[in-house]
C-alpha cells in the first residue's frame, strides 16, 4: 500500500517532475492576467474594504465576518455568513507589497499570488492522480503514474472553467482553500501524520468554509483504493480532522451572522430543487465543453425553475440520478469485490469527488449566488484525476485506442490553453467582463446593466443609454432600468426622447405616483 518512506519519496521523481510540469503550464497559461486591474467583486473586497489595506486592522478579521471592513453595505450582508481571516490576510500582504512597490494597491502582486496558488493546486492534482493510479494498478505501465500525474495535472491546470477564480483577486479564497484541501488529499494518501492533514485543512477553512469538504473526500479515496488502516492508524488519520472541524465550528458560530441575501428568496423548496438540478447539468457541461463561460450566472441567465418540464432541469435530473446510482455501484462493487476493481474505483473517484466538492453549493445552506464556475476549481479535480488514470491504463492495452488517446489529450489541452490564456485578459476590468457576458449572454440583465453604469462613469452617454435600453427590454417593469435610461437619455442631450419614454412608460404601466412619474415630472419642468 502507500507509504511515505523516503525510498519511495525517491521512487516518486518521475511523478514528481509531471507534477511540476502541470504547475509551470498553470503559471504560463496565466501569465496575461499580470496586466489586469482590479475588476468585478475587487472594487469592495479589496479596493473598497480599508481594513485589508495593510496590518492595522488584523485582529478584526478573526472576530467579525469576511468583508466588515467593506464600505459597501450590500457586500456585508452578503457576507455576513463568512469567517476567512487567512485570505484577508493574503489580501493585506499583496496590497502592502504595492505599496511598497509603487506608493499605493496595485492589482499585480494579487494576480501573482493567485496565479502561484492555482499552480499548487495543479501540482497537488498532478501528485495525487500519480499516487491514486500507483495504487490502481497503472504503476505497472512505462511511465503509467507518471502519465496519469502529468495529464491530470496540465488538464486541470489549463482548464478554463478555472478562469474565474484564477483571473479575479477577490477569489483568493477559493484557490487558497482549495489548494490546502488538494494537499491534504495528497498527504492523505501518502499516509502522512492526521496532525499534516489538519493543519492544511485549517489552513483551507480559514480560507474558505467549503474546505468543510475534506473528510467526506478522505472516506471517498480511502473506499476506492481500500486503504488498509489498523483502528488506531484510523484514528490518527480522522481524529485530528475532526477535531479542527469542530473548533472551526464554534469559531465561525461565534463570529458570523445569518445570511442576509438569498438567491432563492420567494421561491419553493421545490423551485430550489428543480433549479438546482438544472445548475448541475450546467456543471457537467463545463466540465466536458467549456464554453460559454460568464462570471456571474443571475436570474436572466439561469431563471428559477418551477417544473421538470424545464428540458435543463430535467436532463440535470437524469444526470444526478445516473451519477448517485453509478457512485452506488462503484462502491457496492469495491466493497464486495476482492478482485480487480479498477473501473468500479474510477467511478467512485470521479463521482464522489464531484458529489461532496459540489455539496458546499446545493443552497442547503442560504447564500446569494446561484451557481458559480469557480465552484468547480475543487469539485472538477474527481474526473479530472480519473481522466488522467484513465489514460495511464489505456497505454497498458495498447493497441489503436490506446495510441489514439495521447493525441486526444494533447489537442484538448491545447483547445483549453488557447481558450484560457485567451479569456485572461477578458477579465481586465470589470467593463470588459460585462462586455464579453453581453456578447455570449445577450439576456442577462445584469451585464447590461452593468455596462450601462459603466459608461455612465466614463461619461460615454450614449452607449449607457444603448445598454439601459438593451437591458430595459429584458426586464421592462423593472423602474431602475428605466430610470436609467431615462437618465442616460437626459445626459446626452436627447431631452424629448427621455420625456417620450418616460411619458409611454407610465401609461404603458398605469401608474399614477412613483419613481417614474416624480422622474417625468423633473425632467418636464426643466425643459419648459
Amino acid at each position: 500500500m502507500i507509504s511515505a518512506s523516503s525510498s519511495d519519496f525517491g521512487a516518486d521523481a518521475p511523478m514528481r517532475r509531471a507534477a511540476t510540469i502541470a504547475a509551470m503550464l498553470a503559471l504560463l497559461v496565466y501569465l496575461p492576467n499580470l496586466w489586469n486591474d482590479f475588476a468585478w467583486d475587487d472594487d469592495y473586497l479589496i479596493v473598497g474594504n480599508p481594513s485589508v489595506h495593510g496590518f492595522s486592522h488584523a485582529r478584526s478579521w478573526f472576530f467579525e465576518p469576511w468583508s466588515a471592513g467593506s464600505s459597501l453595505g450590500t457586500g456585508r450582508e452578503q457576507n455576513a455568513l463568512y469567517w476567512r481571516p487567512l485570505a484577508q490576510a493574503s489580501y493585506a500582504l499583496d496590497w502592502s507589497i504595492g505599496v511598497w512597490l509603487s506608493g499605493r494597491g496595485v492589482p499585480l502582486p494579487f494576480h501573482v499570488t493567485n496565479d502561484a496558488l492555482h499552480a499548487l493546486a495543479s501540482l497537488f492534482v498532478a501528485l495525487l492522480a500519480g499516487r491514486l493510479a500507483r495504487d490502481l494498478g497503472a504503476s505497472r505501465t512505462v511511465f503509467g503514474a507518471d502519465v496519469a500525474a502529468l495529464v491530470a495535472g496540465c488538464l486541470y491546470a489549463v482548464h478554463p472553467v478555472h478562469g474565474e477564480a484564477v483571473n479575479l483577486a477577490t477569489y483568493r479564497t477559493t484557490l487558497l482553500s482549495d489548494a490546502a484541501v488538494l494537499g491534504a488529499l495528497w498527504l492523505h494518501a501518502r499516509r502522512a501524520h492526521g496532525l499534516l492533514v489538519a493543519a492544511a485543512l485549517a489552513v483551507g477553512l480559514m480560507a474558505k468554509e467549503s474546505a468543510l469538504v475534506l473528510p467526506g473526500m478522505l472516506v471517498v479515496l480511502d473506499l476506492a483504493v481500500r486503504t488498509k488502516r489498523s483502528a488506531i492508524e484510523h484514528a490518527r488519520a480522522y481524529v485530528p480532522v475532526l477535531l479542527v472541524m469542530a473548533a472551526y465550528l464554534v469559531i465561525h458560530r461565534s463570529v458570523t451572522g445569518p445570511p442576509k441575501l438569498d438567491f432563492f428568496a420567494g421561491a419553493t423548496a421545490g423551485e430550489t430543487a428543480v433549479t438546482m438540478f438544472a445548475v448541475y447539468r450546467l456543471y457537467l457541461g463545463l466540465l466536458l465543453v467549456p464554453w460559454p463561460l460568464t462570471s456571474f450566472y443571475d436570474w436572466s441567465i439561469m431563471p428559477i425553475r418551477d417544473s421538470f418540464t424545464d428540458p435543463e432541469a430535467l436532463s440535470g435530473l437524469v444526470l444526478f440520478a445516473l451519477t448517485i446510482a453509478a457512485g452506488l455501484w462503484a462502491l457496492w462493487r469495491t466493497l464486495r469485490d476482492p478482485g480487480p476493481r479498477r473501473a468500479a474505483a474510477l467511478i467512485l473517484i470521479g463521482a464522489g469527488l464531484l458529489l461532496v466538492g459540489l455539496a458546499p453549493y446545493t443552497h442547503l445552506v442560504t447564500f446569494f449566488d446561484l451557481c458559480g464556475e469557480r465552484f468547480l476549481h475543487l469539485a472538477g479535480a474527481g474526473p479530472l484525476i480519473v481522466a488522467g488514470i484513465g489514460v495511464a491504463l489505456s497505454q497498458r492495452e495498447g493497441g489503436r485506442v490506446g495510441r489514439a488517446v495521447p493525441w486526444a489529450v494533447a489537442t484538448i489541452t491545447m483547445a483549453f490553453v488557447s481558450v484560457t490564456a485567451t479569456r485572461a485578459p477578458r477579465f481586465g476590468s470589470s467593463q470588459t467582463m460585462l462586455l464579453e457576458t453581453s456578447r455570449w449572454f445577450p439576456n442577462s440583465f445584469n451585464a447590461h446593466y452593468g455596462l450601462g453604469q459603466g459608461w455612465i462613469a466614463r461619461a460615454e452617454w450614449e452607449k449607457a443609454a444603448a445598454s439601459f435600453q438593451a437591458a430595459h427590454a429584458i426586464l421592462p417593469d423593472l423602474d431602475v432600468a428605466a430610470l436609467s435610461l431615462a437618465d442616460a437619455l437626459a445626459r446626452a442631450g436627447r431631452d424629448a426622447e427621455a420625456i417620450a419614454f418616460l411619458g409611454a412608460e407610465v401609461a404603458r404601466r398605469g401608474l399614477n405616483s412613483g419613481p417614474l412619474n416624480d422622474a417625468l415630472e423633473a425632467l418636464q419642468v426643466s425643459n419648459k
